[in-house]
């Protein structure tokens, strides 16, 4: 017994009602959609966006959604689930059995997850803050330390030059008649 397709829209439907997750697709190698977060995108093809030409390999990028919002999508093809070894064990079997179903259902089928970029441009946002607040006070504890270096500095070159004036004046005082 296989996953059927009303399965597999139902969990991408309900996945999808994650906050930041804008659409989750289940779409074969010619790009023919045959599961999506909205239902009546089924059967349609995926034209915006490049599939996986190598098996195991993944694209992202960054695409405006209908809702005129930025989206990170992930495209990755569905793997085949590796049996283990069950010699001795019954989970095991009912285990692999289970995804068997699940591997003949959507093998040969790419994945594609579109995430929302709001929290992602807001944490962006707020480094960039905390960047130029760091950098500011980074630049005012520049500026106070150099001054103080400038002032120590003028305080002994004039310590200096009191005590070199003070010798020379008790010179002066000891050489008169």
């Amino acid at each position: 017994m296989q996953w059927e397709q009303n399965q597999i829209q139902l969990l991408l439907t309900e996945t999808a009602k994650e906050p930041n997750i804008a659409y989750l697709v289940v779409a074969n190698s010619k790009g023919i959609i045959s599961a999506h977060s909205q239902p009546a995108l089924v059967g349609s093809k995926v034209t915006d966006l490049k599939l996986p030409q190598k098996e195991g390999s993944k694209i992202s990028s960054i695409s405006i959604s209908n809702k005129n919002e930025d989206v990170f999508n992930v495209i990755k093809n569905i793997a085949p689930y590796s049996s283990l070894n069950t010699n001795r064990n019954s989970k095991m079997q009912m285990w692999n059995q289970c995804m068997s179903r699940w591997n003949n259902s959507l093998s040969g089928k790419y994945i594609i997850v579109g995430l929302k970029m709001d929290e992602f441009k807001a944490a962006q946002s707020e480094d960039v803050k905390r960047a130029i607040i760091s950098a500011l006070i980074l630049l005012i504890l520049g500026s106070a330390s150099l001054y103080f270096l400038f002032v120590v500095q003028n305080y002994f070159l004039i310590n200096n030059t009191l005590k070199s004036l003070e010798t020379y004046t008790a010179n002066v005082v000891n050489s008169m008649p």
